[in-house]
């Protein structure tokens, strides 16, 4: 009402002024009339601000009123949509699906109150305007997510009667996986169209929580959607797998990663896996000597291979301790499956490689194994540790340690049979990261269905690339097992050039944390001449794209002799180094790769893929890119400075992208 008292006086002093009453007559009427008109529009107008700075005050209240209980509404969604996540993964599926209605009334509730008058007045003005968009774009994918999360929930309920069954009759239900199909691919559905309204949601002028939430929801519907894809392909595939159309075997391979070879760790032991219909036996477990046979014919393996590995093919007995040299699992699977038919006459339909950090993830679903014979429990915390370590000290005898693993695995074969474990949910999940981080790996004879097992990303294959790429593989020369104490860094810097070539730098750093003594001979190894025992003899390569051309390579700053050599459509740079225990190496290759960049026009994209090699510690890896001619857009990197630069732990493959403007 200050506006309205002020402006009145404004327009009455005018009338007063003591000129107008010196004015002829005839003017007075005329000036009069202007006055009462003048008088009445600072009425108007008084009142007009005095009801704008009301409704104002009005606005501001409500809107943070209904702001408040907005973000209260959102917060016990996003609550509840956790709570249920843990109890569907943890067997409630019942309890699960309630909390996922709950949240579904928080959206709703929330979707009801950016409908009333306060926020739809305000959604013109920018920023608020487009924040107030985004928050109503986010309810509605969230809703979405959470008719998805509910077909999830109905989905790890048939997969928990689906155990039941199995524990009561001995045989999967293979029925379920045509449902699982079928509530997988309704989800899907849901997070399409999800994703479909995420991409109307603004992305600019918000304020920056709302921007922040709009990033995370992107990244998590994105992540959504490729595992709900991947558990539909992976639903479809397993009934043939199972032997739903009749008998099937399956050797497994067992990778020690103490003692390193390119997928993951010499194979020790072996076990041959039997499925008909559903049933699943493990009809033998061994070392891998016991397949050892002289007079078995050599096997047929690509040419690359050969070339670069020739005096591994023979008919050695040794050869099964290198034959999955190839960090390509297919390749090498496929000469395990041939060395399997030269030494028993039998063709296996596939074959599957674990190693213990893969057993620790399954051990963490199934619960601890107890081996009273041996006086020991192994659970997902000590089972690297005691298969890799504890059981060198513990037995001296090297068939008594051999024995120790067979019945570990035979442990848990039983406990996975048997059901006795939390969940079918928790399984699935343990399965689901053993297999993206390559600690349990799955190649299948036939085409179409290695074809499929490739495109989920299960079976190891070395990738194909158009622009850059890198894998660092390490094979132990020692005849030890010292890399279980194996550490590695990467450091790899990237110069882009005209043209889309690019001078690159790689370094990597591996350290021997093993103890300079107490270990084992067998473990610490035979110390060559110079070396003392427990020396990492570690035979480094890398591959990269296929015609980059090496410039200078060095081991500890000093120039070293480098084999050069072409496998898996890569050039593969190659030194052999004594890792001392304690002490570290450096190896240095610096190269030329003549296609970094791919694009054309004014847009060029630069994509790395950095793919891993299964070891007990998992690499780390730091990308660095520079180029003055390029100016980056969009992408995986980060600014710094002049610099992109990218960096984390080798749990999984990893691929980089970044697109760049020409200057």
């Amino acid at each position: 009402m200050e506006l309205l008292s002020l402006s009145m006086p404004q327009f009455n002093l005018y009338g007063r002024s003591g000129n107008n009453r010196a004015m002829a007559p005839k003017f007075k009427k005329r000036k009069r009339v202007r006055k009462r008109w003048r008088s009445k529009r600072a009425l108007t107008i008084g009142a007009a601000l005095s009801t704008a700075v009301v409704l104002v005050v009005f606005l501001a209240a409500t809107m943070a009123r209904d702001s408040r209980e907005i973000k209260v509404r959102l917060e016990k969604a996003k609550a509840a949509v956790s709570e249920s996540a843990l109890l569907i993964k943890g067997g409630k599926s019942r309890e699960g699906k309630e909390r996922l209605t709950s949240a579904q009334e928080e959206l709703s509730e929330a979707q009801r109150l950016l409908q009333i008058p306060g926020p739809r007045l305000v959604s013109s003005i920018p920023v608020v305007g487009n924040s107030l968009r985004a928050v109503e774009g986010i309810v509605v994918v969230g809703q979405r997510s959470i008719r998805a999360g509910a077909e999830l929930a109905d989905l790890y309920a048939e997969l928990e009667r689906a155990k039941r069954s199995w524990i009561k009759t001995g045989e999967m239900d293979l029925t379920v996986f045509a449902k699982a199909e079928e509530r997988l691919g309704r989800a899907g559905g849901e997070m399409r169209a999800a994703r479909e309204d995420e991409t109307e949601i603004p992305k600019t002028f918000l304020i920056p929580p709302v921007a922040k939430a709009r990033r995370e929801l992107e990244w998590q519907i994105k992540a959504a959607s490729a595992a709900i894809e991947k558990g539909r392909m992976v639903a479809k595939i397993l009934p043939a797998i199972l032997g739903g159309d009749g008998r099937r075997e399956y050797f497994l391979a067992v990778q020690n990663n103490a003692e390193l070879r390119a997928t993951g760790g010499l194979i020790g032991n072996y076990g041959i896996i039997s499925v008909d219909h559903g049933k699943l036996a493990l009809e033998r477990f061994d070392e891998i000597h016991a397949l050892r046979k002289p007079d078995a014919q050599p096997v047929e393996a690509p040419r690359d291979f050969v070339e670069r590995h020739a005096t591994l093919l023979s008919t050695s007995p040794s050869l099964w301790l290198n034959a999955n040299m190839s960090p390509d699992f297919p390749t090498s699977a496929a000469i395990v499956a041939s060395l399997y038919k030269a030494s028993t006459g039998k063709q296996a339909n596939g074959v599957i490689a674990v190693d213990p950090v893969g057993l620790s993830y399954l051990l963490r679903a199934t619960g601890p194994v107890k081996l009273p014979d041996l006086g020991v429990t192994v659970g997902s915390s000590n089972a690297v540790k005691w298969t890799l370590s504890d059981t060198y000290a513990d037995f001296d005898e090297r068939s008594d340690r051999k024995d120790s693993l067979r019945h570990l695995a035979e442990a848990v074969w039983a406990k996975m049979l048997s059901g006795s474990f939390s969940n079918a949910g928790e399984l699935a999940s343990a399965l689901g990261r053993a297999l993206d981080e390559k600690h349990l790996m799955v190649y299948l004879v036939d085409p179409e269905e290695e074809r499929k097992i490739k495109s989920l990303g299960y079976g190891g294959e070395t990738k194909r690339s158009t622009g850059d790429y890198l894998l660092v593989d390490v094979e132990n020369y020692g005849m030890n097992k010292v890399d279980y104490y194996l550490k590695e860094s990467v450091s790899h810097d990237v110069e882009l050039q005209e043209g889309g070539r690019a001078k690159m730098s790689t370094s990597v750093t591996l350290y021997n944390r093993a103890p300079n003594s107490g270990l084992t001979e067998y473990v610490a190894g035979k110390a060559s001449p110079g070396a003392p025992a427990g020396t990492n003899e570690a035979y480094l390569s890398i591959f990269v794209p296929k015609e980059s051309r090496l410039k200078l390579a060095t081991l500890n700053g000093l120039s070293s002799t480098v084999e050069v050599a072409p496998e898996l459509d890569k050039t593969v740079f190659s030194i052999l180094a004594k890792i001392p225990p304690g002490g570290k190496s450096v190896f240095r290759f610096e190269y030329e790769v003549p296609k970094a960049l791919t694009g054309g026009g004014s847009d060029r994209e630069y994509s790395l893929i950095i793919q891993k090699q299964p070891m007990v510690n998992d690499a780390e890896y730091a990308v660095s890119v520079t180029g003055s001619i390029f100016t980056p857009l969009s992408g995986d990197f980060r600014s710094e400075g002049s610099r992109l630069k990218a960096a984390g732990k080798l749990s999984s493959d990893v691929t980089l992208k970044e697109l760049f403007k020409a200057e």
